[in-house]
Parts: structure tokens; sequence; C-alpha cells
């Protein structure tokens, strides 16, 4: 038997699994117009947008969640856990209505007694186009307590930003991202590469170069190859005919490489040091302690329409749990699960209840995760990052698992002498090459 406190204790410099830290994101899943990339749970913003209720359903259904995992002097209990980020994303955040996310930060400071939000990571995600920008990012730091600010530029060209069905130009998204870093002390913004075959090398080096001069100072850029995932406009776009002008044409296998070497190229150049397959920062500082503890699979809870969260318990054996939750993803019938509950106190189910009897808050579904199915989440997260994956934080999260029990580590022991990672007893990570063929590598080192 593993006894999960001597553990956490060694490895992770915890005293117990109270001291395990929480994120907290907050999902808005309006945006302005629906870009044809992106298969995010997103919804277009009306006037038809019920703000009175979301708010209500966002603290209500945060109560139901806390509810669930509380109990007097139990390590199941999470209001003691430390809260060491939280974010606001979507969808577009930035249209919602402060007034909700004060609602929100309010609850969260009833339900998490020791949370001091002017110590943690707040970020909030912001279009460049945004009505009246200025005072709305001073509003959303001052009442809200923002400090770290994550714009959607996506490009810097014009032709490509209405390819990308943007409504900013390249001119606002350079001027939004000198207003917040006036404002802000951590500013990043997200840019997309590999767009089609029309993208040139030369093209986006100049881009970065751009990019990288407007984000030197407190800077940081998440730099994406464009993914054409199912159910887009553009993946419907990628079968149309060679005749049709809407047809896209992904750039091939050599392009993308070359435009990912001139990613790492360019951001070295300049200072800015990967710390993660798509993130940049030019600092320590800079690196995004929300999206991190993702990496490092560590616990986090998710509130709004289509949210997901992972809670790590351990039951009366000391042995380690570890849940996964998904929250209903029409906003509609999110806030009616919600809201049909209100005449009920908040859902105050033990873990046993939610196993046994399938107890859970209203607005989501839970599963228990096995000790495989956290070993590929550690793996999927862990190795997206340069630090890799610490032997020590594998096997306490899945109850005593080895790299050797898991992995096949003759397909190990090829990848590395090819140079796409590095292994040891206590580590395994991929080389920047390997970081690139992630998602071929993982599926061939399980067993």
């Amino acid at each position: 038997m593993i006894n999960s406190n001597k553990i956490i204790n060694k490895f992770l410099g915890y005293n117990n699994i109270k001291e395990l830290p929480i994120s907290l994101f907050v999902y808005w899943p309006y945006c302005s117009r629906i870009c044809p990339y992106c298969n995010f749970n997103k919804y277009r913003d009306t006037v038809n947008v019920d703000h009175e209720r979301m708010s209500n359903s966002l603290s209500r259904e945060l109560q139901s969640f806390v509810n669930n995992f509380y109990r007097d002097n139990d390590e199941m209990s999470i209001i003691d856990r430390p809260i060491t980020s939280i974010y606001f994303g979507g969808g577009t955040p930035s249209l919602a209505k402060i007034s909700t996310f004060v609602e929100t930060i309010e609850t969260m400071r009833r339900l998490f007694p020791k949370l001091r939000i002017e110590d943690i990571e707040v970020t909030l995600e912001v279009n460049p186009d945004q009505k009246d920008l200025k005072n709305l990012l001073k509003d959303f730091k001052k009442y809200v307590g923002v400090n770290r600010v994550s714009l959607g530029v996506q490009s810097l060209i014009d032709s490509d930003l209405e390819y990308l069905g943007r409504s900013h130009t390249a001119k606002q998204a350079a001027e939004s991202i000198t207003l917040a870093k006036e404002l802000f002390d951590h500013v990043t913004f997200d840019l997309i590469y590999s767009r089609n075959s029309k993208q040139t090398k030369e093209q986006w080096r100049n881009e970065l170069k751009d990019a990288l001069t407007l984000s030197q100072g407190n800077g940081h850029l998440s730099l994406y190859s464009l993914t054409f995932e199912e159910g887009t406009s553009f993946f419907k776009r990628l079968s149309l005919k060679d005749s049709n002008r809407l047809k896209i044409i992904p750039p091939n296998n050599e392009l993308a490489s070359d435009l990912y070497d001139i990613t790492l190229e360019e951001t070295e150049r300049f200072g800015f040091a990967q710390y993660e397959v798509s993130s940049f920062a030019s600092s320590n500082s800079q690196k995004g302690k929300h999206n991190q503890n993702y990496w490092r699979s560590g616990d986090f809870i998710g509130i709004g329409p289509g949210s997901s969260s992972r809670i790590t318990t351990t039951n009366d054996n000391h042995e380690i749990s570890r849940y996964s939750f998904r929250n209903i993803l029409h906003p509609k019938d999110w806030m009616a699960k919600i809201q049909s509950d209100l005449t009920k106190p908040p859902c105050n189910a033990f873990i046993e209840d939610v196993v046994q009897h399938g107890k859970t808050n209203p607005s989501s579904t839970m599963k228990p995760l096995t000790n495989i199915e956290v070993a590929e989440e550690i793996l999927l997260n862990g190795l997206r990052t340069v630090e890799g994956v610490q032997h020590s934080t594998f096997t306490f999260q899945t109850n005593g698992l080895t790299f050797d029990k898991f992995l096949n580590m003759n397909q190990i022991e090829s990848f590395e002498k090819q140079g796409l990672l590095t292994f040891d007893p206590t580590c395994l990570k991929l080389t920047k090459n390997g970081i690139m063929l992630l998602d071929s590598i993982i599926p061939k080192i399980l067993k």
C-alpha cells in the first residue's frame, strides 16, 4: 500500500494532500463571431444572453462542486487547498459584464478562505478590437483582480486575419498589445502559423520578428501550428474541389517543419525560451502558471458550459484517486440544469456517494480515472513541455506505476538514438525535434 502523504512530502515538497494546489477556470462560451478554425464550445453572442442567469449559475456551480468534496477534517476536502491561478477563458470572456466575474470572484473568496487574489495569477482572454479596450482592461484589473491579459491576435497580416475570420486589423492588434503592456506586467498573445500552403517561410519569419519586437520586455507568446479540426468550417473546406476558390490546401510536411524551425530560431534569437510546444517566455516570471499546472497534471476546477475538471483525493487506505468532470455543453441546457436544482441545497455528496450512487454536480458528469488513464494523461500533458515527466510524480499519481512497466522501453531506446527524446530513471522528456513529433511519438512509446 502506498502512503500518499509520505510520497507527496518526499517528491513534491508538500506535507499532505491538502497542500496540493488547484487552479480555477471560468468559461464564458459566447463570442461576437465564430472563427472558422475554432473547435471550442462557443456560441454567437447576441442581445439574448442572460448575463444575470449566467452569473448566478457560475457561482452556484462552484458552490456545488466544492460541496461535493467537502468534509470536515478530512483529506477529501478541497477548501483548504491552495489556489494558484484563476483563468477567465472562452469563447470571449471579456464580453461578459464585469459584475458577472466580480460575483464569481466573491464566491471563490467565500468558498476558499485562504485565497488571496492579489498573490496569484489571474488571466483574462480579450479580443484586440474590444470596444473601449483601455477602460475595459482597467476595470477588469481594478474590480476583478486581473493581472495578466491574453490577446487573441492570431496574425499581424491583414489578409491572413481576414482568412482566419478575425474582425480586427493588424494595426488594432499591435495597438492592443502596446496598450495592454502599459497596464499589465504580464501580457501574452497568440499567433497561428502553418495557415495554408500559401504561407511562405520569409513571410512567417518577418511576421514573427514583428511579434517578438512587440512582446519584448514583459513578454510571452503562444505560437500554434494550425490544426484543421473536424467539425470546423476550415476542415470542411479541405475537401472542396480544387476549382473552388474556398478550398484550403494545408502546408506539406516539409513546409510545416521549416516554419516550426523558424519559430525556434527567431524566438531564441530574441531571448524567448520555449517551455512547452507552443509557449515561449522572455523570462521565468512570464511563464503562464495556469497552463503549467495543466501540463503538470495538476488539479483544476472548471465552471461554465463545457468546462472540465480534475481533482485528486485519497481514500481511507491513503491511495490516490483522481476524478474527471465534464460539464454540459450548451449554455441554455447547462443553466437550466443548475437552475432546476435551486430549490434544493447544493449537492453535498462525499466521493463514496459519487462513485456508488452517481451523485455529482447537477451540471456535469463525473468519472473516476483508472491508474492507466491517469498515466496516459500525465504523458500527454507532460511531454508537451521542455521539463518532461518526472518519474517520482508519475509513480505518485498512478499509485505505483513505473516507467519500465508502462512504457515500451525498446521504442524509448530507439527514439533516444534518433535524438527525439532523453531518458533516465528519473525523467522522460522530448527534445526540441521530438516535441514537434509529439502526436506520433506518444502512441508508440505506450505498451
